[in-house]
């Protein structure tokens, strides 16, 4: 099924035109949260603020699926706080 991810930055939407294809909609999530964790890491890198705050993830029809937060993404690769 092909799934389209629209990037949220700051209050702007970038609309996914091509989509990708995944079987499900965990493969899609995931593949949001990659990307997610790809660009803080490169912003981190760089000592530069990230605008990104989200990923929408919509499937074929252009229905709403989920959001995949940046801070969701990032924390799930963080060991527990105490």
């Amino acid at each position: 099924m092909r799934y389209f991810l629209n990037i949220i930055r700051g209050d702007e939407t970038i609309r996914d035109d091509e989509g990708e294809e995944f079987s499900t909609l965990d493969l899609a999530v995931e593949a949001a949260q990659q990307s997610l964790r790809d660009i803080a890491a490169e912003h981190l890198l760089q000592g530069s603020r990230m605008t990104m705050k989200a990923i929408e993830i919509y499937d074929e029809d252009r229905h709403y699926q989920t959001t995949v937060d940046v801070v969701t993404a990032i924390s799930e690769c963080l060991p527990p706080w105490q």
